[in-house]
This record gives structure tokens, sequence and C-alpha cells, in this order.
């Protein structure tokens, strides 16, 4: 999410690794791609910030960074979010100018991991109260719903346990699972 959220700051087509499309070897259509992978703002300057538990995934999250070419302009913490100062995470942003922002995330829904539905309210209400720390930002939340799940919803669990309603629920699919994008006001 970190490259695509970046990329759209920016109004630069999505990363492509540095690959045309076929279609642009084409002759007829050469003329038609010339300029199409050009920031429609490329003066924008995001603040950019992702933050990895597992150092393995680090390496693979700053290695991707690097070959979409935003590495230098992101703070990468390794760690658990938890763990990351809010205030810092604001000051940094003011210095680029910033006074609010966009949290993206696509927290844990216990399918691959296997929590349980007890270390997930924790999780998500972790999450919410780090948040909360962001006053005028938004933060927006994939949340998925394995078809195999027994619980509570994953959307209601994490509303329950982030505190209140979203301002925007749209359904979406992340891969295999039905899930929902879920935009906060903080």
């Amino acid at each position: 999410m970190l490259v695509e959220a970046a990329h759209a700051a920016k109004a630069r087509p999505l990363w492509t690794s540095g690959r045309s499309p076929t279609a642009a070897a084409h002759p007829y259509l050469k003329d038609a791609f010339e300029g199409l992978g050009k920031p429609l703002f490329a003066d924008s300057q995001p603040a950019l910030f992702g933050a990895e538990l597992d150092p393995a995934t680090t390496d693979v999250l700053k290695k991707t960074l690097e070959t979409a070419g935003i590495l230098h302009e992101t703070e990468v913490h390794e760690g658990d979010f938890r763990d990351w100062d809010p205030e810092w995470i604001r000051s940094k942003a003011r210095e680029k100018g910033f006074e609010t922002g966009l949290i993206l995330t696509n927290p844990p829904y216990g399918a691959r991991l296997e929590m349980p539905e007890r270390e997930l309210f924790t999780l998500y209400r972790d999450i919410g109260e780090w948040c909360q720390r962001f006053t005028g930002c938004r933060a927006g939340f994939i949340i998925g719903e394995p078809d195999d799940w027994q619980g509570l919803p994953r959307a209601h669990l994490f509303q329950d346990a982030f505190g209140g309603r979203p301002r925007i629920a749209k359904p979406l699919r992340n891969g295999p699972l039905r899930a929902l994008f879920m935009l906060y006001d903080l």
C-alpha cells in the first residue's frame, strides 16, 4: 500500500518496476505511450512512513521501496507500531509542511497468522488508540473476512475495538478474501 500511496500522491501511474507494457513497443501505438509514465505532480513531496514487524519482511519492504524509487523519501520503522511515537511522526510530517495526513494499513485478519478473536480485538483496539493521536487526520483500513471464519465478522470486531463507525465502508476483495475498506476521520 505504501508504494501505491506514494504514486497516488504524485499522480504517477502505478509502479511497474521499470517495465513498459508490451503494446508500447508496437509502431502504431508508440506515440500513445510517450509521456505516460510521467507524474502529474512531480514536485509533490509526500511524507511517507512505513512500519513492519517482521525483520525479513522489512528487508523485502525496503527492497520494494528502493525498486519503486521511494526508499529515500520514506521513514521505515522495523518493529511493532505501538513502539513508534506518533509525535515523532507528526514532527517529521510538519518538517515537510503537513499538518494532516492519511494513515493506510492492512492489519492482520487472523487468516494466515491464525490469531484468535481476543488477540485480534486487542490489536485492533491498540491500532485505534494509536491512530487517535493523529487528530485531524484520516485512517483507512482493509479488513478481510475469511470464508471459513466462525466468529464475529471482522468488520464488526474492528469497529467495536477501534471505536466508532467508519465514515466510509466499501466492500472489496484482497486476493481471495472478501474484505471491507473502512475510512475514519480522526
